[in-house]
């Protein structure tokens, strides 16, 4: 399964986004809630298939637990323009938002998989 960093608030957020970029590694941050049946099926069976875990073993995972939707919660939401979940925002390595590889809703291993290697997430 892949290893996360967990976020609870935009300051977190923005610390961890900064370590990535001085290190030169792309970010995937996943938003995750208990409620989000679809964040579940990423947990189950994307975030564990062998093909992303490979491709994502040098990028930073962080993962925002919004399941309380408190002020903290909506901070993050609103500053990054989310809007439902799933959603899954990318950064390069140069801390650059990859606003197009934006995924809302659920994707299979494989798929996104491809997802990934399209966008160059690495």
């Amino acid at each position: 399964k892949a290893r996360f960093v967990y976020v609870t608030n935009l300051s977190e957020l923005e610390l961890q986004l900064d370590v990535a970029k001085q290190n030169n590694q792309a970010v995937m941050l996943d938003f995750y809630a208990d409620w989000c049946v679809a964040c579940k099926d990423f947990e189950k069976a994307t975030f564990t298939d062998e093909g992303v875990i490979k491709q994502l073993e040098n990028v930073v995972l962080i993962q925002a637990d919004v399941t309380k939707n408190n002020a903290d919660d909506q901070g993050m939401l609103s500053k990054l323009d989310i809007l439902g979940l799933p959603s899954i925002l990318f950064y390069n390595q140069q801390g650059e938002r990859l606003t197009q590889a934006r995924v809302t809703g659920f994707m299979a291993g494989e798929q996104f998989l491809q997802h990934l290697q399209r966008f160059e997430i690495k």
